[in-house]
C-alpha cells in the first residue's frame, strides 16, 4: 500500500502561505476567461498584492493575500462563474489546446467537450477525492499539446469523424470513443482512479501504473460508443514547443491573437484592459494569452499597450 502524503495543493478556499503572503489557486478548465472573468480577477488581484500569475497548468494564482481573504475571493469568484463547486474546485485540472478548435491544424471543436467534462465532474461527489494534482487534457488535433503532462487525455484521431483516443499516463488504452460519450469515459477511469488510487496521487504512481489502469478497463461498463481501436497512438516522451505566438488566422476565417505574458505575471490594470476587448481569452501552459475569434483585421501590434509581448510572428513558445 502506498503511504498517503497530505495533498498541500492550493485552491482559492484552501490558501498557501508565501513569503509575499497567501497564494490562491485558480483553476480554468480549458484556461478560459470571459471578459466579466477577467473583471473579476482584476478585482480579486487588489485583495492582494496586485499580482496575478499564469501556471504550467493554464491556470491562474492569486498572490499576496492577506490571512482569511479566501472566503471573500471565493465569493467574488464564484459570482463570476470561476468557483462552480466548492467541493471539487481544487480537482477542476483539465488542460485543453489553447485555441481549442480553432488552431489551422484542429480537427473540431472542443469547447463543448471541456465543459461538459467540467461540469460532470463537479456533479460527481465522488470524484471531489481526486488528488489536486490529477489531470485531464483535451486535445482538439493540432498537435499542439503533444507530449504534455497527463493522467486522463482524449486526444482527437487525424482521419475520424470527431473520435477521441483515449490515453492514460501517455499509453493508448486501445479505446475509443465519439464526442458525445468522450466525458463519460474519462470520469469513468477517474472514478476507477479513485477505487484503487491507496494513496498515489497519479496514474503513474499506482501499483502497476497506467498498464494496469488499461487493465482494469476491460472490466468496467463502459459507454455503449467506446469501441476498440486497432491502431495505436503514440504521445511523445516531452512536450512539443508547437504553439506560436502572433496573429493566427483560425479555421472560421476570424482571428487569434496571442502574446507571452512577461515574467507570466498580470496586473488587475492590464486584466481591466483586455476585458474591455471583449474577447475571450485563453491561458497557455507556455505562460501565453491568446485573444480568440476576432476579426479579421485584428492586429498583434494591439496587445503592445496592455504589456503583452507580440514576439515575432509565428515565435515558438516553450
Amino acid at each position: 500500500m502506498i503511504r498517503a502524503r497530505p495533498d498541500r495543493c492550493p485552491g482559492v478556499l484552501a490558501l498557501h502561505e508565501a513569503a509575499d503572503g497567501w497564494l490562491a489557486r485558480v483553476r480554468l478548465p480549458g484556461g478560459r476567461l470571459s471578459p466579466s472573468q477577467l473583471r473579476a480577477l482584476a478585482d480579486a488581484a487588489q485583495l492582494g498584492s496586485d499580482v496575478v500569475e499564469l501556471t504550467t497548468r493554464a491556470n491562474l494564482q492569486v498572490r499576496g493575500l492577506r490571512q482569511g481573504a479566501g472566503e471573500e475571493l471565493a465569493t467574488r469568484l464564484a459570482a463570476a462563474g470561476l468557483l462552480p463547486s466548492r467541493a471539487h474546485e481544487r480537482v477542476r485540472n483539465i488542460l485543453a489546446s489553447p485555441l481549442a478548435g480553432r488552431h489551422p491544424d484542429a480537427l473540431a471543436d472542443v469547447d463543448e467537450l471541456v465543459g461538459r467534462l467540467d461540469r460532470e465532474l463537479c456533479a460527481d461527489a465522488g470524484l471531489a477525492k481526486l488528488p489536486r494534482r490529477f489531470l485531464f487534457l483535451v486535445e482538439d488535433g493540432s498537435g499542439v499539446l503533444d507530449g504534455c503532462d497527463h493522467d486522463i487525455a482524449l486526444v482527437l484521431l487525424p482521419g475520424s469523424r470527431a473520435e477521441f483516443a483515449l490515453l492514460l499516463g501517455g499509453l493508448d488504452s486501445g479505446w475509443g470513443v465519439p464526442l458525445d460519450g468522450a466525458s463519460a469515459l474519462a470520469l469513468i477511469v477517474a472514478r476507477l482512479f479513485v477505487l484503487r488510487r491507496e494513496g498515489a496521487w497519479r496514474v503513474r504512481d499506482l501499483p502497476g501504473g497506467a498498464p494496469a489502469m488499461i487493465d482494469a478497463l476491460r472490466d468496467a461498463q463502459l459507454p455503449v460508443a467506446a469501441r476498440r481501436r486497432e491502431t495505436a497512438l503514440a504521445w511523445a516522451q516531452s512536450p512539443s514547443p508547437a504553439f506560436a505566438t502572433g496573429r493566427t488566422l483560425q479555421r472560421d476565417s476570424r482571428v487569434a491573437l496571442t502574446a507571452r505574458v512577461p515574467r507570466g505575471r498580470l496586473c488587475s490594470t492590464q486584466l481591466r484592459t483586455l476585458a474591455e476587448i471583449g474577447a475571450e481569452v485563453r491561458v497557455s501552459p507556455w505562460r501565453t494569452l491568446s485573444l480568440v475569434d476576432l476579426p479579421d483585421d485584428a492586429a498583434i501590434a494591439e496587445l503592445i499597450p496592455i504589456g503583452l509581448h507580440p514576439g515575432r510572428q509565428g515565435e515558438l513558445v516553450r
